[in-house]
């Protein structure tokens, strides 16, 4: 009966998964009509979220249109990618901002958007068992001489103010094994995921992963 209703919300355009917090149906990830090919840079490399900041090398791409940008559009839907023709898409600092329905969805839209053999890289994603660890262990803090709850924060809202939110606002939280999984289920192969420091800070808090669809 199960596989009945998943062959029925397939043939819908509809993926069903579970993820912590539930069960989601997700748009089936589809191109769209893809613009022009020479439209776009070769090889394609692609930086979503960009926000500002421009990624040399890179076709930027951020839902709001910046000096940064060479594309605003929604991150987590891209039509105008025809199927495998990316060689990178990154996101740095950007992971964490999209709602779990959006980023489950997202991660299977990027992985159509690949080349096989080409890689998602996603950039200081908060690890929640670093930032617990240090927390419960009343290890020093960035902002202070402890790592209080303002810290914690920080790290798993984001720390969203009056001209920033709701976009601030950080939509879920992480771990290695989290985010290992949900990678997986989407088709990806991981070949690092590691903490690293971010800027200047003292201690790794952040998670760096580096996933490739397959051959």
């Amino acid at each position: 009966m199960k596989q009945l209703a998943r062959g029925i919300l397939r043939l819908a355009g509809l993926d069903v998964y579970r993820a912590r917090g539930g069960v989601f149906l997700c748009p089936r990830p589809r191109a769209g009509e893809a613009a022009d090919p020479k439209a776009f840079p070769s090889p394609l490399r692609l930086n979503l979220g960009c926000g500002n900041k421009r990624l040399e090398g890179h076709f930027n791409i951020d839902i709001v249109a910046t000096p940064a940008t060479d594309l605003a559009c929604d991150i987590t839907r891209l039509p105008m990618f025809a199927d495998g023709t990316a060689e990178e898409i990154r996101l740095e600092a950007v992971y964490e901002h999209l709602f779990r329905h959006e980023r489950l969805a997202a991660i299977r839209e990027w992985f159509r958007v690949l080349k096989p053999g080409g890689r998602l890289r996603v950039d200081w994603i908060p690890d929640f068992d670093a930032v617990a660890g240090r927390y419960v262990r009343r290890e020093p803090g960035l902002l202070g001489p402890e790592f209080d709850l303002e810290e914690v924060y920080r790290f798993t809202h984001g720390d969203p103010v009056a001209w920033n939110a709701p976009e601030q606002i950080h939509k879920d939280l992480f771990t290695r094994a989290s985010v290992e999984r949900e990678l997986r289920e989407a088709g990806y192969v991981i070949e690092s995921i590691e903490n690293a420091l971010f800027a200047d800070e003292k201690f790794s808090v952040n998670l760096n992963v580096v996933a490739r669809k397959p051959e």
